[in-house]
């Protein structure tokens, strides 16, 4: 009966070191799932940020045109008669209004960086990707 009692809790103790294997084993695969989603999460901060800044350097660009197109009417005013001025000079103050601002900091006060979007939570301080610029060492 010691026998049978003795091979009992030795099949226990063998079962719960299983289940504690098992169990760590779950841990760490959950952990690398976290850390894969993390990393994915890092990459698509940065790719989403760098989408941004391209539309806002495009957008400004954009605006430099319309600006450049302001200053020549402005320029050309000159050369028109003071009714025709004045009413250009409302179309043109309307304009420059519906335009918003071509300051390059407001444009770049709405960018959102990598950090913004997304922290790590293991630390790890975003990299561009194969092809953008790297940090000499």
């Amino acid at each position: 009966m010691r026998a049978s009692r003795d091979k009992l809790q030795s099949l226990i103790a063998a079962e719960d070191e299983a289940e504690a294997r098992r169990k760590k084993e779950r841990g760490e695969e959950w952990e690398r799932y976290l850390r894969r989603e993390d990393e994915r999460k890092v990459a698509q901060a940065i790719k989403d940020s760098q989408q941004q800044l391209a539309e806002i350097i495009e957008s400004w660009g954009k605006a430099i045109i319309v600006e450049r197109f302001f200053s020549d009417v402005e320029r050309r005013m000159e050369g028109v008669d003071e009714a025709l001025r004045q009413h250009l000079e409302g179309r043109l103050k309307l304009a420059r209004q519906m335009m918003g601002s071509i300051d390059p900091l407001d444009f770049m006060a709405n960018w959102r960086a990598p950090d913004d979007r997304y922290r790590s939570r293991y630390d790890q301080s975003p990299q561009p990707p194969s092809g953008g610029p790297k940090e000499k060492q």
